[in-house]
């Protein structure tokens, strides 16, 4: 019995982390949206834009 037991903790734990990350999953693409919003490309940034943010040594 100790081997059947073992195994169905297993799986439960399994089936809960395949959850936990199945939500997680939902609520990034969930987040994409609001943030494209907000976000800009480096790329499509003006060039005095990109050297005030730029620093060398």
């Amino acid at each position: 019995m100790m081997v059947y037991e073992d195994t169905a903790e297993r799986h439960l734990f399994d089936s809960f982390c395949k959850v936990v990350l199945r939500h997680a999953m939902l609520d990034r693409f969930r987040e994409f949206p609001y943030q494209n919003k907000w976000l800009v490309s480096l790329n499509h940034l003006p060039q005095p834009i990109l050297d005030d943010i730029c620093t060398t040594d």
